[in-house]
């Protein structure tokens, strides 16, 4: 059972975010939290089904929001109701805006504390800054997790 669900959908321009996440969340890996994202499914493995088992078992979600992740008609359709469900039953969801995008418009979204809390999309900061903001996120993650 992961603690941690990352749901991304990941353009070559997004996976040095992801990998920036992955680096100060394994750092946090010693407080038992269990970190789970696609890239975890193995060869051969049901992709739909593995993504639907991590959403049922994890005790929060981080949601990578971009134009990629708003646009998928599978997050849209399959997982977003999945979450939801989920988060109405305890889970944290943690959405985390890493580019320009109109997720204040999507009902969901607008009405959830997003990360930056400043609500500035993370690419919009100069590389040490994006750290210093992922490191600022992992942190209360890690703090949310620990409970």
């Amino acid at each position: 059972m992961p603690d941690l669900l990352i749901r991304n959908i990941p353009i070559m321009s997004h996976y040095a975010r992801l990998d920036q996440f992955i680096h100060y969340l394994n750092q946090v890996k010693h407080q038992n939290i269990d970190i789970w994202f696609d890239d975890s499914i193995q060869t051969g493995t049901n992709w739909s089904i593995a993504i639907s088992d991590a959403i049922q078992t994890s005790h929060m979600t981080i949601c990578l929001v971009s134009s990629n992740f708003l646009n998928s008609e599978f997050i849209r359709k399959r997982e977003l109701p999945a979450i939801h469900a989920r988060q109405k039953e305890g889970m944290f969801v943690f959405p985390v805006i890493i580019e320009s995008c109109l997720w204040y418009r999507i009902d969901w979204l607008k009405n959830m504390q997003v990360y930056p809390k400043d609500n500035k999309p993370l690419e919009t900061f100069d590389e040490n800054d994006q750290k210093m903001k992922i490191m600022e996120i992992v942190a209360e993650i890690s703090t949310l997790l620990k409970g």
